[in-house]
C-alpha cells in the first residue's frame, strides 16, 4: 500500500509540477528579516575583502551611499534574506518524527502538501514555510540518515540574496548585498 501511494504521489508530481508551483505563487518573492543565514554566521565588526556598493535600502535600485573597498572596517548590524523565487518542495510520504533537533516538532505537513524552502541554516537544516508559518526542517527532499529514499522532492531551489545593514563608527552607511562567490567580509563567519 505504501509503495502504491508513493507511485501515485510521484505520478501526480510529474503530471502537475506547474499546478504545484502555482499553489506557491504568493511566495515567488519573500523576505526573511533580521536573519543570519548560515551556520556560524556572526554580525559585528567586519573587514571587507571585496569592493561593495553600499545602498540606502536593501534594493539593487536604491541610491548608492558609499563604496567599500578591500580592507575597509565596518560593523554589521543585521541582515535580510531576499528570496526570488523561494524554493518549493512537495511531500511524497510522511516525514520522520522530530528527533535530535532535526525538525521543528510543530512542522507536520501532509502527503501532497507543498512547502516553501527558504534559507539554509547548516547541518542539513533549512527554514521552510508551510501554511503561512515558518519552521525549521531537515532537508527532507535529500537522501540522509533518516531517509534513504527521501520523503519529498525539490521542485525548485531557492534563489537568495543576503542584504546586510552596515555602519562605520557611529555613522549609518547603508546596505550591501553579498553575492554568491564573493570573498565577502572577514568576521562574518565565527567558525573561521
Amino acid at each position: 500500500m505504501r509503495t502504491m501511494r508513493l507511485r501515485v504521489a510521484l505520478g501526480l508530481l510529474c503530471a502537475s509540477t506547474g499546478a504545484l508551483q502555482g499553489q506557491a505563487g504568493g511566495l515567488d518573492t519573500y523576505v526573511q528579516n533580521d536573519v543570519c543565514p548560515f551556520e556560524c554566521c556572526h554580525y559585528g565588526p567586519w573587514i571587507s575583502r571585496d569592493t561593495f556598493s553600499v545602498r540606502a535600502t536593501p534594493s539593487p535600485t536604491a541610491p548608492i551611499t558609499a563604496l567599500l573597498r578591500p580592507g575597509d572596517s565596518v560593523v554589521s548590524e543585521t541582515g535580510d534574506v531576499h528570496l526570488a523565487p523561494t524554493g518549493l518542495a512537495v511531500v511524497l510520504r510522511e516525514l520522520q518524527p522530530a528527533s535530535g533537533g532535526w525538525t521543528d516538532s510543530l512542522f507536520r505537513p501532509n502527503v501532497g502538501d507543498t512547502v516553501s524552502v527558504l534559507s539554509y541554516l547548516g547541518e542539513g537544516t533549512w527554514t521552510v514555510r508551510h501554511r503561512g508559518v515558518e519552521y525549521w526542517s531537515y532537508d527532507f527532499w535529500e537522501p540522509n540518515y533518516l531517509d534513504a529514499l527521501p520523503p519529498g522532492h525539490l521542485i525548485r531551489a531557492p534563489v537568495a540574496q543576503w542584504w546586510v545593514k552596515l555602519r562605520r563608527g557611529d555613522s549609518y552607511l547603508g546596505w550591501v548585498v553579498i553575492p554568491e562567490g564573493s570573498s565577502g567580509f572577514d568576521g562574518a563567519d565565527s567558525c573561521g
